[in-house]
């Protein structure tokens, strides 16, 4: 294993909980035995849950099966017609027309500034949820090797790239295992022929006393132009990472990240 960034506590005095550090693991969230570190410090960073909500009953009421007719009842523009259609009922005798006016009038007026929306109708239901984001600003600085800027930086990188693309496709794959070539001896020669390549790898994330684990690396940004030795290494650099969860994360990963104890590196 190879701790690749600077000491960060004993060469520049940072406090231990400002350094994240970045290793391998499976798909379980354990550490990869062996797997090298990556120290850096993180200059910035967030953490973005995205958790899934719709209101499906927006469209349950009477408006959005007659929406002209309910704002004509409801801003009075109904009334005012049938007033002026049928008269507003002074000066005429009494009767079952004119009382069946007066009824109608008296409703149209009642349903001015009404409406039929509900709690019923904004209320949300979870329909799912998306990985969590990690957007962090990271900073390396060489100390005593000018390389292990770009050490770290070329690390992480490899793990954000497949591990392994095959040269040939499916069909020539397939040709060469029955020839008995398998492109990768590790595994069963009918997945090397179908699967003959190999996903990038997933990474655990250490902030403080808080572990972030199995996650993707979505992107790395980083400058050309960075601060230079004259040998041409990197003496500084600050960077962009995108990460994300592997899976969406329920309340059992939330208790998992935050609840274990210090780091300890």
């Amino acid at each position: 294993m190879a701790i690749l960034g600077p000491d960060w506590e004993k060469d520049f005095g940072l406090n231990r909980n400002l350094v994240g550090v970045f290793y391998q693991c499976d798909y379980d969230g354990k550490a990869v035995q062996g797997s090298d570190e990556v120290r850096v410090a993180v200059v910035d960073g967030t953490v973005e849950g995205l958790p899934n909500w719709n209101s499906p009953f927006e469209g349950a009421g009477l408006h959005s099966k007659m929406p002209a007719l309910t704002a004509t009842l409801q801003s009075g523009t109904l009334m005012a017609n049938y007033k002026a259609i049928m008269g507003d009922g002074e000066g005429k005798s009494e009767g079952l027309f004119s009382g069946l006016q007066a009824k109608t009038t008296d409703s149209l007026k009642q349903m001015q500034g009404r409406s039929d929306l509900t709690k019923i109708n904004s209320t949300q239901v979870f329909i799912g949820a998306q990985p969590v984001r990690f957007n962090l600003t990271c900073f390396l600085k060489a100390f005593t090797v000018t390389e292990e800027v770009e050490g770290a930086i070329a690390r992480l990188r490899a793990w954000s790239y497949p591990q392994k693309l095959a040269k040939d496709g499916g069909l020539a794959n397939v040709i060469k295992t029955a020839r008995g070539e398998s492109p990768d001896a590790s595994v069963n020669s009918v997945v090397a022929a179908l699967f003959p390549s190999k996903a990038p790898a997933l990474v655990s994330f250490k902030f403080g006393p808080r572990t972030f684990t199995p996650l993707v690396i979505e992107s790395i940004s980083e400058p050309l132009t960075a601060p230079m030795t004259q040998s041409g290494h990197f003496a500084s650099i600050q960077f962009q990472m995108s990460l994300g969860s592997l899976t969406a994360w329920d309340a059992e990963d939330i208790t998992e990240a935050y609840g274990r104890g210090p780091s300890e590196f």
